[in-house]
């Protein structure tokens, strides 16, 4: 299954890239979990607020656990609204602009566009591995001036 993931900003998916982990609101932990533990494999698309790009995707490789990390706390007092930690394995970084998904709907959520979508929406577009790395693969062989079809 496919998730699109809302990062509140680029520091979060920095930390997210060098330690191998992610936390999500704890409201959104209930859906990854049962994600995690009736499909075979679980991708997080993510997208930075306000960017207007995709980042890249990553794997989740454990569900979210009761451990917290300090990693993501937002207050003084060292509380934080972010649930249990999990491990993802990050496949593919790179920013892919929304212009070029706009032609991807999703049909869980109204038709509308993926770039849309809510934090921890399931996306039926984009739920072929080979569709999603092929978008942000064309995307990076276009940056470097290649002109392959994919």
């Amino acid at each position: 299954r496919y998730f699109i993931i809302k990062s509140l900003n680029h520091q979060n998916l920095s930390k997210s890239v060098e330690r191998g982990v992610w936390a999500t609101p704890a409201v959104n932990e209930d859906i990854l979990n049962e994600a995690f533990q009736t499909s075979e494999r679980v991708v997080l698309v993510f997208s930075v607020n306000m960017s207007g790009y995709f980042q890249g995707y990553a794997e989740m490789t454990s569900r979210p656990g009761r451990r917290k990390d300090n990693l993501w706390n937002d207050a003084n007092d060292g509380s934080s609204p972010w649930g249990g930690v999990f491990s993802v394995d990050w496949l593919k970084l790179h920013d892919l602009p929304f212009q070029e998904t706009s032609h991807l709907k999703n049909p869980l959520d109204d038709n509308k566009p993926v770039k849309i979508s809510k934090d921890c929406q399931v996306s039926v577009s984009l739920m072929f591995p080979r569709h999603c790395h092929s978008l942000f693969l064309r995307n990076f062989l276009e940056k470097l001036g290649s002109r392959f079809v994919l």
